[in-house]
């Protein structure tokens, strides 16, 4: 949700943050990284009791992880805060 769609008073629950790394190729991963990350989002929140999640952000980063040989990764992050609804 946007701040524009909540007309009613709320609080926040906390700040959630999931990651997801993948390994040598995208190919092989889903290609709709914001479902993803609103799913996830929505999993955690649910066990918090919560009402929605606001405020999205979804980033990645490339990473190398070093053994050898050393291989590319990429990690996806999504962060939102988790809210209810107040009676």
């Amino acid at each position: 949700m946007t701040l524009d769609e909540i007309h009613q008073p709320y609080t926040k629950i906390g700040r959630i943050l999931v990651t997801r790394t993948v390994y040598f190729s995208d190919y092989a991963s889903s290609p709709n990284l914001h479902e993803w990350a609103t799913q996830a989002l929505r999993e955690e929140a649910g066990k918090l009791n919560a009402d929605a999640v606001i405020l999205p952000e979804i980033t990645s980063k490339q990473i190398d992880i070093v053994v050898f040989p050393s291989f590319p990764a990429t990690e996806y992050r999504a962060a939102a805060f988790a809210i209810r609804f107040g009676k």
